[in-house]
């Protein structure tokens, strides 16, 4: 199939539903959780005691797999749970009608049953993405995005949410900013690694103006909310400033491309760069 043969108002009809449903899903099996008498899900670690998958994950990939190939055969799909199992590491995301998702971003929170998981659905054409949907069901959040046509909230609140116009950036920025982050899940203890590079960059973002050899933010917060997707989702609804992809490990090139945990770059990509945030706008940057 043709990206001239794609009918966008129905792929984003059908996505903004998907999304849904897996988010029920996601909502259903973490209601479980609560009951005292059922056995936790079967989880398993990748590449550290914080890089976990669970059946949940699993669950809710099938699922989406089997309602995309059910209304869209020809289309391709690039999951992250069965790319990272599979031997090949391949570049996935070609010209063809291509889905890629995260059916699960945030497990660890969703393990602990704190409530910013989400699901994180893009579609592109000729590898460009023009479709995203997160939905995070605990939260009653369902971001959907389209190519043209700007990003929205629960499909009735166009984002950002707050101040329109919007202001131009604090003029001591990052002073006076809220910032988001992520630890990451290389956590070894080395010399310049991942773990170092990003405590010394949330401690200079933080320290007073002037404070750690000048490279003091006085930013008034640096939050981690446990998933890279929904903390680029509250950049495009504007309660953050920045988004820090510092430090992302050696994983920052399958990010790039598009590939494995890409798909929350890919429908965040879209939500920043097609609502025209213009002149404050949310940015992907290395947090110093």
């Amino acid at each position: 199939m043709s990206a001239t043969d794609v009918d966008l108002d129905e792929v984003y009809t059908f996505a903004i539903q998907l999304g849904k449903d897996a988010g029920s899903m996601l909502q259903r099996a973490a209601e479980a959780r609560f009951g005292s008498n059922r056995a936790p899900d079967a989880q398993y670690e990748k590449e550290s005691a914080v890089d976990i998958v669970t059946q949940t994950d699993e669950d809710v990939e099938s699922f989406i797999r089997q309602q995309i190939f059910k209304k869209y055969p020809s289309h391709q799909f690039v999951g992250e749970e069965s790319y990272s199992k599979g031997s090949s590491k391949q570049y996935l995301i070609k010209n063809e009608p291509t889905w890629c998702i995260d059916p699960l971003d945030g497990t660890v929170n969703f393990t602990h049953l704190f409530p910013m998981f989400c699901v994180s659905i893009a579609f592109l054409l000729n590898g460009v993405p023009v479709i995203g949907v997160i939905n995070a069901p605990m939260l009653n959040q369902c971001f959907s995005a389209r190519k043209g046509r700007g990003a929205w909230l629960n499909e009735q609140q166009r984002l950002p949410l707050i101040r329109d116009p919007i202001p131009p950036m604090p003029e001591q920025a990052p002073k006076g900013c809220i910032f988001s982050c992520e630890w990451g899940k290389d956590r070894r203890d080395v010399k310049d690694g991942n773990l170092e590079r990003k405590v010394e960059s949330f401690m200079n973002m933080a320290a007073e103006i002037g404070g750690r050899d000048g490279k003091g933010g006085m930013v008034h917060g640096v939050r981690s909310l446990g998933s890279a997707t929904l903390d680029l989702a509250y950049c495009a609804m504007g309660a953050f400033v920045n988004h820090s992809l510092l430090a992302l490990s050696r994983e920052i090139t399958d990010l790039l491309p598009g590939h494995m945990v890409g798909s929350r770059l890919l429908v965040l990509q879209f939500l920043f760069i097609h609502q025209l945030l213009s002149p404050l706008t949310p940015r992907a940057g290395n947090g110093t």
